[in-house]
């Protein structure tokens, strides 16, 4: 019975097709997919004078970033420190549930910030910020956001794909664990790798999720 059936992303509006048609809906208009976006600041200059940091922010009591912090604390983490002993964690987001609280309590490579009022400076100050997502739908907003702010950023496919990350390109990509902790290390320590996909990666959101780009396509599939 809509006017407008509207996703962010082509595997929700697949989903949501699949379901209605299931269900014996007639569906009279198309489903449009519409991105997410950020407002850009194109004086933002790259920050490559960071603390030994990475990141992971989002909602703390959402399953999918639950699941994914787990992930990489007790699988990824341990490889990287192995190696490279003085990475600080940084976990930020709102209301942490408890089984995350007490999965890092002991951890003191892990700093937790619950409902940071600047998550932006948090993310600048950053060598690069990860997201492991191993379930979960739609776009990841936290990849969008960091690409924007010239933090470059490791995700799995899962994360990747709804957005149009590009592996080696605008984003690392790595679905293992040891994959994804070479990725650290190689990204921590190498300044000009930083510099090339905190670049590319700003020219990827500028062009695909810039709101002043998006309102306009969005106004049009609704409207």
């Amino acid at each position: 019975y809509c006017k407008a059936y509207l996703t962010v992303s082509k595997i929700d509006a697949e989903f949501l097709k699949t379901r209605l048609e299931k269900n014996s809906y007639n569906i009279l208009n198309p489903i449009k997919v519409s991105n997410i976006g950020v407002d850009i600041n194109k004086n933002r200059k790259i920050n490559l004078i960071k603390k030994n940091q990475i990141i992971f922010f989002g909602s703390l009591w959402y399953e999918p970033n639950v699941n994914a912090i787990l992930w990489l604390i007790n699988e990824i983490m341990p490889l990287v420190l192995k190696e490279e002993p003085n990475i600080l964690l940084l976990i930020a987001g709102s209301n942490p549930s408890k089984v995350l609280l007490n999965a890092i309590s002991k951890k003191s490579y892990i700093k937790m910030v619950p409902n940071p009022l600047n998550i932006e400076q948090l993310i600048k100050k950053s060598n690069l910020s990860v997201a492991p997502m191993l379930s979960g739908s739609g776009q990841q907003f936290k990849l969008i956001e960091s690409l924007a702010l010239k933090t470059p950023v490791i995700t799995t496919s899962k994360a990747s794909y709804p957005l149009g990350l590009k592996d080696n390109k605008n984003a690392i990509v790595c679905d293992d664990r040891i994959s994804f902790s070479k990725a650290i290390l190689k990204l921590v320590k190498n300044e000009e790798l930083r510099s090339k996909l905190s670049q590319n990666g700003y020219d990827f959101v500028e062009k695909k999720y810039n709101w002043e780009k998006i309102v306009f396509k969005l106004l049009r599939d609704c409207y």
